[in-house]
């Protein structure tokens, strides 16, 4: 594919604070924060715009696999190898408000619906559970809704086919996510195991750069809602966060 055109990213800054894996990164829904999350069993949220550590939220007694944002950006919900979930509001004096318990083995993946009155959450127990969200008075109330599911793969949900597959990154051993980037151009970007970030074309699903620098295997990418702007996130040989951007 010819990549005329095409601004390729460079390295911005390293964020440095977790003492172990970062397992996610994601950047807040109004763009303003970006939270990532650890093994050391902590998550930390960073300003989106000046790359500073805002807080480092404490609770979880073993590490975090995921994280979640509700839509308006006020809450974090995490996923931890303790079994439970912890919402926590992201705004001072970053709150944990409710621990949800319910999960007997380690929960792995967690998120809210658009409206964020839902939440799902799914764990190595082999069930996905679904949590009922209110919010009143700025306090929140949950109640389990449902637990009958179990996990499931899911496919194009109106052919029930996959659509593409993008290839240049290596997958063996861990979960590794993938996001959209559409803020300049339309791109897969996606970790891998080889330390490297991968960005491909959305139609032609050609590898179009490749971001070297991290130490350690990259589980975790997210895409800035508006601005050229990308976070990756390191395994135990790394432990940082890399923040990637691509110039006007």
């Amino acid at each position: 594919m010819s990549t005329t055109g095409y601004k390729p990213y460079r390295h911005l800054k390293t964020l440095i604070g977790h003492q172990r894996a970062v397992s996610c990164v994601k950047f807040s829904n109004n763009c303003t924060l970006l939270a990532s999350a650890s093994l050391d069993k902590t998550l930390i949220i960073w300003s989106a715009s000046t790359l500073s550590l805002l807080h480092r939220l404490v609770g979880h007694s073993e590490g975090i696999f995921d994280l979640a944002w509700s839509s308006d950006s006020h809450y974090i919900c995490s996923a931890s190898d303790d079994r439970t979930l912890r919402i926590w509001d992201a705004r001072p004096p970053f709150d944990c408000l409710k621990i949800l318990k319910g999960h007997s083995d380690f929960v792995f993946c967690v998120n809210f619906n658009p409206q964020s009155n839902i939440i799902a959450s799914g764990s190595f127990d082999e069930t996905i559970r679904i949590w009922e969200v209110k919010i009143k008075m700025n306090s929140l109330r949950f109640r389990l809704n449902h637990s009958v599911f179990r996990l499931q793969k899911l496919w194009n949900y109106s052919s029930g086919k996959f659509l593409k597959i993008y290839q240049g990154h290596t997958n063996r051993a861990y979960c590794i996510t993938s996001t959209f980037s559409v803020t300049s151009g339309k791109y897969i970007v996606s970790g891998s195991e080889d330390k490297c970030v991968y960005l491909c074309d959305l139609q032609s699903k050609a590898m179009i750069q490749k971001l070297e620098g991290h130490s350690d295997t990259v589980v975790s990418v997210t895409c800035h809602p508006v601005e050229n702007k990308i976070a990756s996130a390191g395994l135990d040989g790394d432990r940082t966060v890399r923040v990637w951007v691509q110039d006007a």
